[in-house]
């Protein structure tokens, strides 16, 4: 089953102007300010498995985006804007902790 695009759709406009997605093979990819922090995979939004996401979100579940991957924290889409501003918040920390985009080879 994949992501509905209305889904993601919902979710980027929630977080503003720091988020976009990516279609990436049935699923999205999330991006927050230029690096990749998660993603929406069967409608379900997860997180990479970072220490600021552990210490932000303990009671979020683990699960995998898909058979054989490495697990991440599934957290509950934003409802309204204090928890989209809540989520923001654990996105901010998280930046500095995922990966920078590598360079592409031209």
């Amino acid at each position: 089953m994949s992501s509905s695009k209305s889904t993601v759709e919902a979710l980027v406009n929630a977080l503003g102007p720091g988020a976009r997605s990516r279609a990436m093979m049935g699923e999205y990819l999330l991006y927050w300010r230029g690096r990749v922090v998660g993603g929406v995979y069967d409608d379900r939004l997860l997180l990479k498995d970072v220490p600021a996401t552990r210490q932000a979100r303990p009671d979020a579940p683990l699960e995998e985006p898909y058979p054989g991957a490495r697990a991440m924290r599934h957290l509950a889409p934003p409802r309204d804007e204090t928890e989209a501003q809540a989520l923001i918040e654990v996105l901010e920390e998280m930046w500095e902790q995922v990966p920078a985009p590598r360079p592409r080879k031209r």
